[in-house]
């Protein structure tokens, strides 16, 4: 993944989540199942709306990790609650057959089908747009599609205009999150702030360093 490119297609995410919609709670790189440890793998952003509906956000800045995000956990739940039949799956890696997904799914908890996202987008640049939709409705019929363009321009008063729902999401109807769970977004949303502080701190550091460099050439 471009991680500069995917890095300015957060930013711009979180700026339309959390000013041009009004979230309270936006984070990034959060756990999307909401649990103390990295089960079901992390969403590049996560938002709690006006409505309480936890809202997850993937990035993806080729066509090629827009197909493959498919082999992760979280895509066979969704999957699983979109059809509501089993039979109905993908055999991704062997879902139909999976000893850990099928053979052993008596022995699942509750905990294990808990996955409390009610809306789930993919974000892309727009020139991948056209294409990402065929894969989305192709291979994600129940994900959203939102399309970015201008991210070379840091106009964060205008940034609403250039972010562009294609397509809206299933809304998987999920109970209110519980006070557990709105703790741990409070604990992601604060961790975002500490990650981007100390690179905040650090990029000063390094502008710094490279300026007595300058000087001492001179």
């Amino acid at each position: 993944m471009n991680n500069h490119l995917s890095n300015k297609l957060k930013a711009r995410l979180c700026a339309y989540w959390r000013y041009d919609r009004q979230c309270s709670l936006v984070a990034l790189e959060a756990n999307c199942r909401l649990v103390a440890w990295n089960s079901g793998g992390q969403g590049d952003v996560l938002v709690v709306n006006k409505k309480g509906w936890l809202i997850e956000n993937e990035v993806k800045t080729s066509l090629t990790d827009l197909q493959t995000d498919r082999n992760k956990p979280k895509h066979y739940h969704l999957y699983l609650d979109y059809y509501k039949d089993v039979n109905l799956l993908p055999d991704v890696k062997g879902w139909r057959r999976h000893k850990d997904w099928l053979a052993h799914r008596h022995l699942w908890t509750k905990e294990d089908y808990n996955y409390p996202i009610s809306l789930f987008y993919f974000a892309v640049p727009a020139e991948l747009s056209t294409d990402a939709l065929r894969i989305c409705k192709e291979l994600y019929p129940y994900a959203g599609l939102i399309e970015l363009s201008n991210l070379d321009q840091l106009d964060w008063i205008h940034y609403s205009v250039s972010t562009n729902i294609v397509k809206e999401p299933y809304f998987f109807k999920r109970p209110e999150l519980n006070a557990s769970q709105n703790l741990h977004i409070y604990r992601e949303m604060s961790a975002t702030i500490c990650r981007l502080s100390m690179q905040i701190e650090q990029l000063k550091a390094d502008m710094e360093q490279s300026k007595t460099k300058e000087i001492n050439n001179i």
